[in-house]
C-alpha cells in the first residue's frame, strides 16, 4: 500500500505507463548493435527509471484542475523527503537492470536524486503556472497542461547524459542548461510575482483578510410580479459567490485590496468580478455602476454592457448622463473590451439605448453606425431606440409589516422595458434603483424614464416569509401617466408564505 501510494493511485500508474513508453523509446535510441542485451530486460530498466517521475507527475495530473481562487498549497517537508528516497531507491534498481556494473546502483541513485530535484522544481513551476493563470495569462494554463511531459523529458535528458557515452562531453551543457531553465527560471519568477503580483496568500480570502462564509447569513428576497402559479415569489439568497462571503464589509475590503495594490494582484481579476456582482446582489445600483466602469490602464476595462444595462434602467439624472458621456469617450478609441464580435455588438447596442434614453439621438445614431462595421454583409438594419423625453417619473409607495410600518426594509425597483409581453412570461428585470422604507414604510423613486416596472423587497428570512398582499405587479410609466401611486404592499407574517 505504501508504494502504491508513492506511485500516487491510479494517476500515477497512468503516468507511470506514460514515462515508461517514454523511457522505453529512448532506450531503443540508446541501445547499440553491439548490446546483446535482451530488448524486454531494456524496457524493464527503463521504465523502473522513469516508475520515480509518477510521484510528482501523478500530482500534476491529479489536480490539472486547480480552483479558479486557490493556488497549490505548500508541499510538506515530510512528503519532500519520501520522494526524494523513493527515486533514489528506483534511480539505483533500474541502472542495476541495465547491467552497467558495480558502478550502476551509485550512478542510478545520482541520477534519482537528480530527478527528484527536477520534480520539486517542476512543483514550484506549477504554482508558478496556477499564478500566470489567475493572472489571465495564456501561458498559465499551457503549462499547468504540459508541465508532466516536460517533466519526463527533462528525465530523458538527465538519464542519456549519464549514460550514452557520445553525451559524455555535453554532460555539463544539459546539467546548466537543466538547472537554469528548472531551478533558476523558477526562483526568477516566483520572485518577480511575489513582488509584483502578491503571490504568497493562497485565496483571494486570505489576501484581502474577507470574513469566512460561514458567518454570513442568508437573506430572503420578494419579487413583486406575478408568476404563472402566484402573484409573487419568494426564494432565499445566500450571500456567497465561489466560495466567498460577498457581505457588505468584505466588499468594501475587496475594493480597498485591490485599490492598495493598484489592480495589480493575481486576484484582481476574480475580485473585480466579486464587487461588480455583489454589489448587484444587495440592488445597491450606485456602487454596481462605479464598479463596473472601473478602470485602470492595461489591467482593468470596464464592463460597458453592465454599465450601459444600469445607465438605461436606472433614474436619468444628469449625474449619470456625465457618467455615460464618460464611458462612451473611454470606450470610442479603444479596442480593449471589444476584443469578441457577438460582445461588441451588444455593447453598441447598449450605449446607443442608453443615449437615446437620455434623448441624446446624434449619439444613439453614431453607436448604431459602429453596428454595421462590425457584419458588413448583414442584412437586416438595426434602427435607432425611440429617443425620450420624459425623464421625470416617479413611483411612490409604503410596505407595512402586519399594521406597523415596515421600516429598514430594502425596496429594489426593476426596470423590464418597453414591452408588450405578459406580466407572467417576464423572467427578469435590470436593476434601476433601490432605497430602504423609512420610519413610516414608505419609498419613493424618481426621475425615471418610460418603461415597465416591478418591485422587490429584500431583508431577513423570518420577516418576508409570511403572506404578501396588494402586490403591485409590473406597471408601466408613459408620457401621459408618469407618476404612480401604489397601493400599500402589507406583509402578513402570520400567513403562509
Amino acid at each position: 500500500m505504501e508504494f502504491w501510494h508513492a506511485l500516487g493511485g491510479w494517476s500515477g500508474l497512468l503516468d507511470a505507463a506514460l514515462a515508461a513508453a517514454l523511457a522505453a523509446w529512448v532506450a531503443v535510441l540508446l541501445s547499440s548493435a553491439r548490446d546483446e542485451r535482451p530488448a524486454l530486460l531494456s524496457w524493464l530498466g527503463w521504465g523502473l527509471l522513469f516508475l520515480l517521475c509518477s510521484r510528482t507527475t501523478g500530482w500534476l495530473l491529479g489536480r490539472r484542475f486547480l480552483s479558479p481562487d486557490e493556488l497549490p498549497s505548500a508541499m510538506p517537508l515530510s512528503g519532500t523527503w519520501e520522494s526524494w528516497r523513493f527515486s533514489m531507491f528506483a534511480g539505483a534498481a533500474a541502472f542495476a537492470c541495465l547491467r552497467r556494473g558495480w558502478r550502476s546502483p551509485p550512478l542510478g541513485a545520482f541520477c534519482g536524486f537528480l530527478f527528484a530535484a527536477l520534480g520539486f522544481c517542476a512543483y514550484r513551476w506549477l504554482i508558478i503556472a496556477s499564478a500566470w493563470r489567475l493572472a489571465g495569462a495564456f501561458a498559465g494554463p499551457l503549462l499547468i497542461w504540459s508541465l508532466p511531459f516536460w517533466l519526463s523529458g527533462s528525465c530523458a535528458a538527465v538519464a542519456a547524459a549519464l549514460l550514452h557515452p557520445d553525451l559524455a562531453g555535453y554532460r555539463g551543457r544539459i546539467m546548466s542548461l537543466l538547472f537554469l531553465v528548472w531551478f533558476a527560471g523558477a526562483i526568477f519568477c516566483h520572485w518577480r510575482l511575489e513582488t509584483g503580483w502578491d503571490l504568497g496568500p493562497r485565496s483571494l480570502a486570505e489576501a484581502a483578510k474577507l470574513a469566512p462564509p460561514v458567518d454570513a447569513r442568508d437573506v430572503g428576497v420578494a419579487w413583486l410580479k406575478s408568476t404563472r402559479t402566484q402573484p409573487y415569489a419568494f426564494e432565499e439568497k445566500k450571500p456567497e459567490l465561489a466560495g466567498v462571503s460577498i457581505s457588505q464589509a468584505n466588499l468594501v475590503r475587496v475594493y480597498e485590496y485591490l485599490e492598495a495594490h493598484h489592480f495589480r494582484s493575481l486576484f484582481a481579476r476574480q475580485g473585480l468580478n466579486l464587487l461588480r456582482q455583489g454589489w448587484f446582489f444587495w440592488w445597491d445600483a450606485e456602487r454596481a455602476l462605479k464598479a463596473s466602469a472601473l478602470t485602470y490602464p492595461g489591467r482593468v476595462v470596464p464592463d460597458y454592457r453592465l454599465a450601459t444595462g444600469l445607465l438605461r434602467a436606472g433614474p436619468q439624472t444628469r449625474e449619470r448622463l456625465e457618467t455615460l458621456k464618460s464611458l462612451s469617450e473611454m470606450a470610442k478609441p479603444r479596442k480593449a473590451g471589444f476584443e469578441d464580435v457577438t460582445q461588441s455588438q451588444y455593447i453598441f447596442e447598449g450605449f446607443s439605448g442608453a443615449f437615446a434614453r437620455f434623448g441624446d439621438e446624434e449619439q444613439a445614431r453614431w453607436w448604431l453606425v459602429k453596428i454595421d462595421g462590425l457584419w458588413p454583409i448583414y442584412e437586416k438594419k438595426i434602427e435607432v431606440t425611440p429617443v425620450e423625453s420624459v425623464h421625470d417619473g416617479e413611483v411612490s409607495g409604503s410596505v407595512l409589516l402586519a399594521t406597523a410600518p415596515a421600516a429598514g426594509l430594502l425596496v429594489g425597483l426593476f426596470y423590464v422595458g418597453v414591452t408588450t409581453a405578459p406580466e407572467a412570461s417576464i423572467s427578469g428585470g435590470t436593476l434601476s434603483d433601490s432605497a430602504p422604507a423609512d420610519a413610516e414604510g414608505r419609498f419613493r423613486f424618481a426621475t425615471l424614464g418610460p418603461g415597465r416596472y416591478y418591485l422587490g423587497l429584500m431583508g431577513e428570512t423570518q420577516v418576508l416569509r409570511g403572506r404578501i398582499h396588494d402586490s403591485p405587479g409590473v406597471f408601466e410609466i408613459t408620457q401621459d401617466t408618469p407618476v404612480a401611486h401604489l397601493a400599500p404592499i402589507l406583509i402578513d407574517r402570520e400567513g403562509p408564505p
